[in-house]
């Protein structure tokens, strides 16, 4: 088990995050702050990596189930905060094309990535070309518990109705229900330029606030920002102005530091944890112990793993890598 009551500050976890759940106790974690990998985005050639599945409903099936794992791990008082992205259906003839509307358009020849977008997949959920998949929506309908399906199709998106009898039936504990507390806009002040030209340019992505109870650990001074006037301060609003920060490196979907820095002055006190079981280069890890907190991080891949290391490090000696 990884003990943060000691002097130990931070804690790195490199591999299959279902596996690294088991090693963090229950009700030891006061905010979780994360961004899965977008679905059909990028194959950093690991195995079990989150984001390849052939469908929208196989995605957010397995997002509902990581946060199941995510579910015990959080105190009641506890806080989840989930960036998540579109993605558009596009498919042409046989070809399998990857791009979101995210800010972080890909269109990549299908041997360099999950083959996931074309026709065959794609028609039978009604899904036409270019037609906007809906991710988040469905993502956060399912973890408030309902059953979403795509118009006349008898096809289940998400797993609490649609598999309830077979969890009953093997034994296995239904998903969580998760309040879903706030639906946050990252509003992008520098947006990435997208090829599309019959719509839009993508300037936002979905933060969705999640808790175990409607009533949870929140500091209220955090939620007050300076008016525009100059005038003292008024509460927080839920657009957040954050510009995209580039990375050094190959990881091109680290949020900005400013992301993380709101949840965790807003929903973790101070000696806190926080949990991260998508971490990246470790924006998460260095921002919480930048700010008084603890933190446990959760890489799949290698070298992301090691940077989140070296970033945390960078903050506080006091912490450890451990490879799966």
């Amino acid at each position: 088990m990884i003990d943060l009551t000691g002097e130990n500050r931070w804690a790195v976890l490199q591999g299959d995050n279902r596996k690294a759940f088991k090693l963090v106790p229950d009700n030891s974690v006061d905010c979780v702050i994360t961004s899965p990998p977008y679905w059909s985005l990028r194959d950093y050639h690991v195995n079990h990596q989150t984001g390849l599945e052939l469908t929208p409903t196989g995605y957010v099936n397995t997002l509902l189930d990581i946060f199941a794992e995510v579910y015990p791990k959080l105190r009641n008082s506890g806080s989840l905060w989930v960036v998540i992205g579109d993605t558009s259906a596009s498919y042409k003839d046989k070809q399998h094309r990857r791009q979101t509307l995210a800010g972080k358009s890909r269109n990549e020849p299908g041997s360099n990535g999950a083959p996931n977008r074309d026709r065959t997949l794609l028609q039978p959920f009604g899904l036409a070309n270019k037609e906007l998949v809906g991710i988040p929506w469905r993502f956060a309908l399912g973890m408030q518990g309902y059953d979403v399906t795509k118009r006349g199709h008898e096809v289940g998106w998400v797993k609490p109705a649609m598999d309830a009898w077979a969890r009953e039936v093997y034994g296995i504990p239904p998903l969580p229900k998760w309040v879903l507390r706030e639906d946050i806009i990252w509003s992008k002040l520098n947006p990435l330029p997208e090829s599309a030209k019959d719509r839009c340019t993508r300037g936002f992505e979905h933060i969705f606030h999640f808790t175990k109870r409607s009533n949870y650990y929140h500091n209220p001074i955090a939620f007050e920002e300076p008016r525009r006037d100059g005038m003292g301060t008024r509460w927080k609003r839920n657009v957040w102005h954050v510009g995209v920060q580039p990375r050094d490196g190959d990881h091109y979907s680290s949020y900005p530091d400013e992301l993380t820095k709101y949840p965790i002055l807003m929903t973790c006190p101070i000696g806190g944890t926080t949990l991260d079981p998508f971490s990246g280069t470790g924006t998460t890890g260095w921002q919480s112990l930048r700010y008084g907190r603890k933190t446990i991080l959760m890489e799949l891949v290698p070298r992301f793993a090691q940077s989140s290391a070296l970033a945390c490090r960078s903050v506080s000696d006091k912490g450890k890598l451990f490879v799966l």
